[in-house]
């Protein structure tokens, strides 16, 4: 039986302790708010569908007894949001190497890279969920997980700006599929933004960034489209690379330099967010004066620049440098945010389970008495936008570079 994905984390899943911490199933005495750690068992309460059931089939699979096709929606309904991995009880513990004798501290156990090398596992044997086989076959031709014809991933993009565009600039933006042909947006209000401050940019031939493969299990397509955009970025000469998307500022941060050693991206990765707060602190943003508050924002941390990489402070210091801007915390937040739902292809596959947990965070969000609810990623806000229409409206939805735009001097 080919493991070729799974094998390398065979003594991870045997080591794991079967605790439940990952799962959570407790409640905030402060609140009296039932909390868990994992947020799909939120919206299916069942042990199979947590971190400890994935590792327990994992371990059912390496023997045998269980056949792949039974396992699909098990391994497929994960978010990849990454808190199982921050509050495992074998994060970062000392151990004796039993090979070399030497103490060590390292992880001993990453159930969101082993749910993602078992995603990858499955999709060798032809197991995926129809809509990942589609953006799959769809991702191969085009370069996107929408269906959409590569020749309009700019169709948002004026004319006139097109003609004036370098060849060669100080910054690349890496717009992202999802800005690019859903939450346009975004991509307008960046350009604008660009535009009203004189940065120095342009784009590439640019294609997936490739997170959307990685994490449904397509990892030869993602690895393609990564090559691809390297080679690309390098071309412009940039220094950097600025993304509005905090799936492709992942990706691009890490995912290359993991995932495509031998082919190096030197331009550094910043997400939008680091660039406004670069901005701030430098004194060259100039906002609206306001004699009172405006906007009360409660902020949602998205899992691709909050657990996976720690950009938790940066988008709240611009948000709060704006006048007549209260920021408000959720319940839930920064490590401990509740993940949106649509990411690792949930929305796409299961998207009422993606709307559910979208829904759950807007009401987070009523809660604390916010009435926009604010975050750096296109693909939380077309979920939370799904999820606002379906509950009546009740919260304005809006991303970091809008609401910096809106409040310009």
């Amino acid at each position: 039986m080919s493991m070729s994905y799974l094998e390398a984390f065979k003594e991870q899943i045997y080591s794991c302790l079967r605790c439940g911490t990952c799962r959570g199933d407790c409640v905030i005495e402060s609140s009296n708010v039932y909390n868990v750690i994992c947020p799909i068992y939120l919206v299916k309460p069942f042990e199979a569908y947590t971190p400890r059931g994935k590792m327990l089939l994992a371990r059912a699979y390496f023997d045998g007894k269980v056949p792949p096709q039974s396992l699909l929606d098990y391994i497929f309904m994960c978010t990849n949001c990454n808190n199982c991995t921050i509050q495992c009880r074998l994060t970062q513990v000392p151990r004796t190497d039993y090979k070399t004798k030497q103490l060590t501290e390292e992880r001993l156990l990453d159930p969101t890279e082993i749910v993602e090398a078992f995603k990858a596992e499955l999709a060798l044997k032809g197991v995926q969920p129809e809509k990942h086989k589609r953006f799959a076959e769809w991702g191969k031709k085009e370069h996107n997980p929408y269906i959409e014809p590569h020749e309009k991933r700019f169709a948002w993009l004026p004319e006139e700006i097109k003609k004036k565009l370098p060849k060669q600039a100080k910054y690349v933006y890496f717009v992202g599929c999802t800005s690019s042909y859903r939450t346009t947006e975004i991509a307008k209000a960046t350009v604008e933004l660009f535009e009203k401050l004189g940065i120095d940019y342009t784009f590439i031939d640019e294609w997936c960034c490739g997170s959307p493969y990685w994490r449904t299990g397509s990892i030869s397509i993602a690895q393609e489209m990564a090559r691809h955009n390297i080679e690309e970025i390098e071309k412009t000469g940039a220094e950097y690379v600025i993304t509005s998307c905090a799936g492709c500022y992942r990706a691009l941060k890490v995912d290359y330099s993991k995932r495509v050693p031998d082919q190096k991206l030197n331009a550094k990765v910043i997400h939008t967010a680091e660039l406004l707060h670069e901005l701030v602190k430098a004194g060259k943003l100039k906002f609206k004066e306001a004699a009172s508050i405006r906007v009360k924002a409660a902020f949602h941390d998205p899992c691709h620049t909050g657990r996976h990489i720690g950009l938790y402070d940066v988008p709240r210091e611009v948000a709060s440098a704006i006048p007549g801007v209260k920021l408000i915390e959720m319940l839930r937040s920064r490590e401990g945010s509740l993940c949106c739902g649509s990411g690792g292809g949930v929305k796409s596959a299961y998207p009422d389970i993606a709307l559910k947990l979208a829904e759950m965070r807007i009401k987070e969000a009523l809660e604390v008495g916010a009435d926009h609810l604010l975050s750096i990623c296109p693909f939380c806000k077309r979920n939370f936008d799904d999820a606002n229409k379906t509950l009546g409206n009740p919260i304005k939805v809006i991303d970091l570079v809008e609401l910096v735009l809106n409040n310009l001097a």
